[in-house]
């Protein structure tokens, strides 16, 4: 009898440990991201420069992340050429973004597939401090962004 009790205590230990290490394993990484992340979209206009869009809006300059807010870049869009012959339409695209060197929450966000997004957990970073882009390339090629280096982020 004492066998099977021990036998019985071991299962119930063990299941015990595995249900407790995917609770703790499921709150982290709900934790990660616990606000809403910053969604960004870049855009490479026709004349060849950059854009950011975020909630809504269109930028060629910063876009403010809170502390432990997660980054999340959407996508890449090549935006449509409206003079074209025929116009063209928005094309998804690939995408890799790099900051500048030193000492940066951030280092470097890339796809390989267009559509495809890409998330950074909490970002911790001083108030104030801006995080420049070193380059910015959408699309496959040599589409690099004119004003890719004034893009970037800025923490609140």
């Amino acid at each position: 009898m004492t066998s099977r009790h021990v036998q019985l205590t071991l299962a119930v230990l063990v299941f015990s440990a595995t249900v407790l290490l995917a609770s703790t394993q499921s709150a982290r990484a709900a934790d990660v991201c616990a606000t809403p992340p910053v969604m960004i979209t870049l855009h490479l206009t026709p004349d060849g420069s950059c854009t950011q869009e975020s909630g809504g809006n269109i930028v060629a300059g910063l876009i403010q992340v809170s502390p432990k807010q997660c980054v999340k870049y959407a996508g890449a869009i090549i935006d449509p050429n409206p003079t074209a012959t025929p116009p063209t339409s928005a094309i998804p695209a690939t995408f890799d973004v790099k900051f500048d060197d030193g000492p940066s929450p951030f280092r470097e966000f890339a796809t390989s597939t267009a559509g495809d997004a890409v998330t950074a957990g909490q970002v911790m970073g001083t108030s104030g401090h801006t995080y420049y882009y070193s380059s910015v390339q959408i699309g496959t090629g040599t589409k690099s962004c004119s004003n890719g280096k004034k893009l970037g982020l800025i923490m609140k």
